[in-house]
């Protein structure tokens, strides 16, 4: 869709700026607090449960609620970013993590501790979908997979800052001072976003009024449009907007299929997440060894930015089906391993590696949601694609326990090989495919549409 525009065809086809990559590492940075919040609240709650003298139960409601927040956020927060744009609509989440983060630090009791993590929850959604969307309509076409999942990259180091944080401040000042930290740093990042993060050009070039905006940014990418060449969109992709656009004929099958896609991809990866220790602790290892298992979990991250590099040189049908697959086979090879003491190596290995192609779908899920729907309702489409990934996170929740209960450790690795392939087939059934990388590309956009300099437009 973006290409019914000159302006559209000229970022899709145009080089790849330092302006356009300080948009990535801007947006990347926004993601740090994405986990930096979620693992704070975490790391917060054995020094709760000392303080308020309470057990591990009461804060299971806080970070139920939580998830909930999140799903909500994740479709709420796309919709509004299609509204307000994706500058605002990642700024304004910001803020309301800051706010709810220090509410949460001066929390007197675990109801407004719930209310503090709802809330915060829908801050986290809402920066989701349109972090990734800013990130896809300031990047070209061939480059895009790429810089969507490599943005991605960041929520785990978002994780690992929060437990630098935590050994820093936890010690010597407790609980609460964590969280005003957890509070203050976003606060702080959304002022320095309000000051240097750009608005979408394609968001822009729905009103005509923007024009002199969006020649700045054309002229900070290097793009130069022919004279005459509208900026802004035309009137019937303006129109098309909001939940009723994701089901248009054009749309519907790929928005369904796309649906079902998260909602198994997240349950495969937090039914490890949330049961991996659990399974291990059930077959006698110790504390330390099951704990080492979420370390091998987490270290496998790097799928997203790899899925993104198979998509541009394969094709995201070839990139996802692949993925599917060796995520299904790495399920049934964790089975046939021995989970013993002596053997533990051989299991965390593989439990890495499978991981990097969990990591990888969920990628995958943001890299194929920004492609499919074009810039006035892509923020929609890819915070309702979350949210459903959020809802097969919280199904895990069943699914995990389930299978543990019926199947033991075969049970649980055949319910991931089981939802492994569901991703599989959802993905083949999606009909607008990320394309793979083509031949050399213009590296400029003024040998697309060399008549006129950008700055020259401004005087038209």
């Amino acid at each position: 869709m973006d290409n019914q525009s000159p302006l559209g065809t000229a970022i899709d086809q145009g080089a790849w700026s330092r302006f356009q990559i300080s948009v990535l590492v801007l947006v990347s940075l926004a993601f740090i607090i994405e986990g930096l919040t979620n693992q704070l609240t975490s790391l917060s709650i054995p020094s709760l449960m000392k303080a308020w003298g309470l057990p591990r139960e009461p804060f299971a409601w806080p970070l139920a609620v939580g998830l909930i927040g999140v799903a909500a956020g994740n479709a709420g927060g796309g919709w509004l970013g299609d509204r307000i744009g994706r500058r605002r609509g990642i700024i304004w989440p910001i803020i309301l993590i800051g706010v709810m983060d220090l509410a949460t630090a001066l929390s007197p009791n675990v109801p407004v501790f719930a209310v503090a993590r709802l809330f915060a929850g829908l801050g986290l959604g809402a920066l989701i979908p349109n972090c990734a969307t800013l990130v896809a309509e300031f990047t070209p076409q061939r480059r895009r997979a790429f810089a969507v999942a490599f943005s991605l990259l960041f929520v785990p180091l978002g994780i690992v800052l929060a437990g630098i944080l935590a050994s820093l401040i936890l010690p010597d000042h407790g609980w609460r001072a964590l969280l005003l930290a957890g509070g203050i740093i976003p606060l702080l990042a959304a002022v320095f976003f309000w000051l240097v993060l750009p608005e979408s050009p394609r968001w822009l070039a729905r009103d005509p009024r923007n024009r002199a905006t969006i020649l700045r940014l054309a002229a900070r990418m290097g793009i130069a449009l022919s004279e005459g060449a509208p900026a802004s969109e035309s009137s019937l992709i303006r129109a098309r907007t909001g939940m009723a656009a994701l089901f248009s004929p054009a749309f519907r099958r790929d928005t369904l299929c796309l649906w079902a896609m998260g909602f198994f991809a997240y349950m495969t990866s937090y039914i490890i997440l949330n049961w991996a220790p659990a399974m291990l602790a059930g077959q006698g290892l110790d504390l330390q060894t099951t704990s080492r298992s979420l370390s091998a979990w987490s270290l496998g991250g790097f799928g997203s930015p790899l899925i993104g590099l198979a998509v541009q040189r394969f094709g995201s049908r070839r990139a996802l089906g692949g993925f599917a697959l060796a995520a299904a086979a790495g399920a049934l090879v964790l089975m046939s391993l021995p989970l013993s003491a002596q053997q533990i190596f051989w299991f965390m290995a593989m439990l890495l590696v499978e991981n990097i192609f969990v990591v990888g779908l969920l990628g995958a899920l943001y890299v194929l949601a920004t492609h499919i729907y074009p810039p006035s309702f892509r923020s929609t489409g890819t915070g309702v694609a979350s949210a459903m990934g959020r809802l097969g996170a919280m199904t895990s929740a069943f699914a995990g326990v389930y299978s543990l209960h019926l199947g033991g450790p075969v049970g649980y690795f055949a319910c991931m090989t089981a939802t492994s392939l569901l991703t599989f087939v959802f993905a083949m059934a999606v009909r607008n495919h990320v394309p793979a990388t083509g031949p050399s590309l213009p590296r400029t956009a003024q040998a697309v549409f060399p008549t006129k300099s950008a700055s020259a437009w401004s005087k038209t």
